[in-house]
C-alpha cells in the first residue's frame, strides 16, 4: 500500500518536503534530509517516556533509545517505514509512536536484563543453608523456585516488595502473596521440627 500511494501520487509528506518513496529506494539525500527534519521529535518522544519511568535518565540513554528508533526503521529493507500510511496520521505522529513503542521495548529489555542478573546471583545461592548459617532447618528445598526467588531478594538482597514487583514483572500483592506462602511453608516445617 505503501508503495502505490507514494508510486501513484509521487508525493511528499505534507509536514516536510521528504519523498519517502527514494528513501526507502536508498537515496541518501532523502535519509539525510529525513534525519533532520524528524531528529528532535524522535529524541523528544525517547526522552519523555525514559524519563518518566527513569528521572535521571542520561544524554546517552535517550540518544541510544533514539538510534534503535532509526535502526528500527530502516531494519528489513525500511519494512517499517514502509508501512507508513499518509492517510491515517501524520509522519511526526506516527514516528512519535515508533519512538514511544521503541522506547517502551528498551525498558522492558532492560528490566528482563535486571531479572536475569538477579536470577543469575540467586542461582549461585545453594538451596541448602551451609552449617553455621542461623537457621539450618528452613526447607528451603521444599519452597518453589520462584518462592526462593522472592525470599532472597526480599531478606538477602534486602529489596522491598516494590522492586521486587518491578523486577520480576509481577504486580506487589503477588510478590506479598508468594511471600506469605513461602513464609507459612517455614512455619509449618518448623512446627513440625518442635513436635
Amino acid at each position: 500500500m505503501f508503495q502505490d500511494i507514494m508510486t501513484e501520487h509521487s508525493q511528499t509528506t505534507r509536514d516536510m518536503d521528504i519523498d519517502l518513496g527514494r528513501l526507502c529506494s536508498g537515496d541518501k539525500r532523502s535519509w539525510d534530509a529525513f534525519v533532520e527534519a524528524n531528529a528532535r521529535v524522535i529524541y523528544w518522544t525517547a526522552a519523555s517516556v525514559l524519563r518518566k519511568r527513569n528521572p535521571h535518565a542520561s544524554e546517552d540513554a535517550v540518544r541510544d533509545v533514539a538510534q534503535e528508533v532509526f535502526l528500527k526503521l530502516v531494519q528489513h529493507d525500511y519494512r517499517l517505514l514502509r508501512s507508513f500510511d499518509p492517510a491515517k496520521s501524520s509522519l511526526r505522529t506516527w514516528l512519535a509512536v515508533v519512538a514511544r513503542s521503541t522506547t517502551m521495548d528498551h525498558l522492558r529489555k532492560e528490566v528482563r536484563a535486571t531479572r536475569d542478573l538477579i536470577e543469575a546471583e540467586l542461582d549461585e545461592i545453594p538451596a541448602e543453608p551451609e552449617a553455621g548459617d542461623s537457621c539450618p532447618d528452613i526447607p528451603f528445598e521444599a519452597l518453589s523456585s520462584r518462592q526462593r526467588m522472592v525470599l532472597r531478594m526480599l531478606y538477602e538482597l534486602d529489596m522491598d516488595v516494590r522492586d521486587v514487583a518491578k523486577n520480576l514483572e509481577i504486580t506487589e500483592q503477588t510478590v506479598r502473596s508468594i511471600r506469605h506462602q513461602a513464609l507459612a511453608k517455614v512455619r509449618a516445617h518448623m512446627l513440625r521440627g518442635e513436635a
